[in-house]
Order: C-alpha cells, then sequence, then structure tokens
C-alpha cells in the first residue's frame, strides 16, 4: 500500500514537472517568470541545457502528413470522443507551420491528454523537439531513485520543502530536470480547434540557457535598482505596424472566426549579453488582446525585433472560475489584486 502511495505521489510531481513546463512557458514566458521572480525576491532560472537550432526545413505540404516520432505521454485516458493521439500531432504541426513559418518533419512530439477538471475543455497538448528528450525515460529513473530514497527515509517528501537548518532538509530538485522543447501547442481534444502555441526557439534567441540565467540575473539587479523594463513607451509608428501583424496572427489563430477588435496591451524592453558577456538592453516583446466576433480572446506575444509571434494563447478563455474548481485542484494565480491579470497552472493531485 506505502508503495502505490509513492508511485502516485511521484506520478503527480513529475507530471506536474511537465505540465508546468509546457503551462507555465505558454501563459508566463520568461520574462514574466523573472519579473515575478524580482519582485518576489526569488532567483528564476531556465534549465541548464544548450539551445538547439532547427535545421532546413523543407516545404510544408498541407496533402501529404508530415513524419513525426509520437510519443505518448498522456497520464489520462484520452476521450473516447478524442481526436486520436496522431491526428492531434499533424494538427499541431499545421498549427505551428501556419503561426511560425516551420515545418516539423522529422521531429519528436511528446503529446499528452489532459481532462477539463479546470477548464471548459479537454485538450491534446504536445512539445516537439528536434532530438528525443527521452522525457518519459528519464521520468522513470526519478521514479525508481524516490522509491529508492523514500525506502530510506520515507519522510522525504515532506522534508524536501522544509527549511535547511531544521536538520531535515532532503534536496529532491536534482531527480527530475526538466528540459524545454523548440515548440509547444494545445489544440481542443476534440475539435482540433487551436488553443495555444508557443515557440520557445523565439523565445531564447539563439542563447544557451546560461546565458539566459546570466541574463536574468542582471535583470533582478536592474529591477531593484528602479530600471523599467517593461512597459516601455512605444512610437505611434512602432505601435500601429504591431498592430497589424497582432491582427494577422489572430486571424491565423481564428481560422472559422474574424478578428472583431485588436487592443494593445504593453511592451517591454529585454536584456541579452554580447560576445563580451556585456549586458545589453535591446527591444522585446509587445502583448496583445485580440478579439474575434464570439468574444474570445487571444493573447498574442510578438518579438519587437523580428516582428515574429512567439506565443498565442487562448485557454484563458476556458478557465473554470475559482469558486467551481474540483476539490483537490491547486492553483497558483500571479497578481496583486482583483484587477490584475491572473495566469493559472493547474496541478491535479
Amino acid at each position: 500500500m506505502k508503495s502505490a502511495k509513492i508511485k502516485e505521489r511521484l506520478k503527480a510531481a513529475t507530471a506536474a514537472v511537465v505540465a508546468v513546463g509546457l503551462f507555465g512557458g505558454l501563459l508566463l514566458g520568461l520574462n514574466n517568470l523573472t519579473l515575478n521572480a524580482a519582485i518576489n525576491e526569488e532567483t528564476y532560472a531556465p534549465p541548464a541545457t544548450e539551445y538547439v537550432s532547427i535545421p532546413e526545413n523543407p516545404v510544408y505540404n498541407e496533402d501529404q502528413p508530415v513524419a513525426l516520432t509520437v510519443i505518448d505521454m498522456a497520464w489520462e485516458e484520452a476521450d473516447p470522443l478524442a481526436l486520436s493521439m496522431e491526428e492531434a500531432a499533424q494538427i499541431g504541426a499545421q498549427y505551428i507551420y501556419d503561426v511560425f513559418g516551420v515545418c516539423i518533419d522529422g521531429m519528436y512530439v511528446e503529446m499528452g491528454f489532459a481532462p477539463p477538471r479546470w477548464a471548459t475543455r479537454s485538450v491534446w497538448r504536445g512539445e516537439v523537439s528536434v532530438q528525443n528528450r527521452n522525457t518519459r525515460e528519464r521520468m522513470d529513473y526519478a521514479n525508481e531513485r524516490l522509491e529508492e530514497i523514500l525506502r530510506e527515509n520515507p519522510y522525504a517528501l515532506e522534508w524536501s520543502s522544509g527549511v535547511e537548518d531544521c536538520g531535515n532538509f532532503v534536496d529532491l530538485s536534482g531527480l527530475f530536470e526538466y528540459i524545454p522543447a523548440n515548440f509547444y501547442f494545445s489544440i481542443d481534444a476534440i475539435t482540433g480547434e487551436r488553443i495555444d502555441v508557443w515557440n520557445n526557439d523565439l523565445q531564447m534567441r539563439g542563447h544557451t540557457s546560461e546565458d539566459m540565467i546570466a541574463a536574468r540575473l542582471a535583470f533582478i539587479e536592474l529591477y531593484e535598482q528602479g530600471y523599467n523594463l517593461r512597459d516601455v513607451e512605444v512610437s505611434d509608428e512602432e505601435k500601429n505596424e504591431l498592430v497589424q501583424i497582432a491582427m494577422n496572427y489572430g486571424q491565423i489563430q481564428f481560422v472559422n472566426t474574424t478578428v472583431a477588435d485588436v487592443d494593445f496591451m504593453s511592451a517591454t524592453n529585454d536584456i541579452t549579453l554580447d560576445e563580451n558577456g556585456e549586458l545589453v538592453i535591446i527591444p522585446g516583446f509587445a502583448l496583445f488582446d485580440v478579439t474575434d466576433d464570439t468574444g474570445r480572446v487571444a493573447r498574442i506575444t510578438i518579438c519587437r525585433e523580428t516582428l515574429l509571434a512567439v506565443s498565442i494563447n487562448t485557454m484563458q478563455n476556458d478557465m473554470l472560475p475559482f469558486d467551481e474548481l474540483p476539490e483537490g485542484t491547486f492553483i497558483r494565480i500571479y497578481g496583486d489584486d482583483e484587477d490584475a491579470v491572473y495566469h493559472r497552472y493547474t496541478v491535479v493531485r
């Protein structure tokens, strides 16, 4: 009985890491994560993995399915009415191509099914990588290691969240490391409707994670010194150009409806390191809310340097109200007041 409970707890914990890797990134992005970390006096650092450049991609052929290695990462049994995992992966491939212009032929797609515990619809979500991240194998290994640790110390899970000087602290942080994918997407599991998509390579801008860590630490220092990297002013000329770009991306997202309105929300600057390791402030991202003629809103993030979309998110339209969430659902909310925009990700225990 105890062994079964251990497995269930680890299953939930490791699945949460994967889910947070996807939805934490999709809904927040590295800049917002860093900002929240700075505000809360924490240090956020992306996993220490190298940036992987995508090779020359063939032209996408809508009449010919792309060759994908589809990996089953589903913790839940899919709805009988849902699209098959392979069908969902192909829809995701088209989605990525239409938004980012990248054909994912020959890539690896880890697919997971998410039932509507915290939303009004179920989704297929995919994580697309140039090379196999072996996530399932690494999670199985983490399972085995944790079971070994718990046999020696039954309270390791509780003590892992304790205070180091309490004498019982157990560091489990290295058991499972989440390796970012190149692209992420989610679609309605039954209809195939486009929900979220994110280009992690464009977010990373060609840097290694070590570069990003150094830049983000510098970001926190600048923030503490009062330097404003968010809500920066942009010229009317740039704003008008970005509005048109956001409208175009919105129409790609809303395949069966029409864009009715585009709202400019905010713009940021970003920081990077030059070839000498010196900190450089560069144009960051612009955020838009694009609404279709049914009232559905797409939150679109556009890189101000490349004028390309980094992410499109609509899942916020499908979130259940807080007081309707099922018992046992853990929600993390970012925002200081009732007017704040809340970004949520969910772990079902």
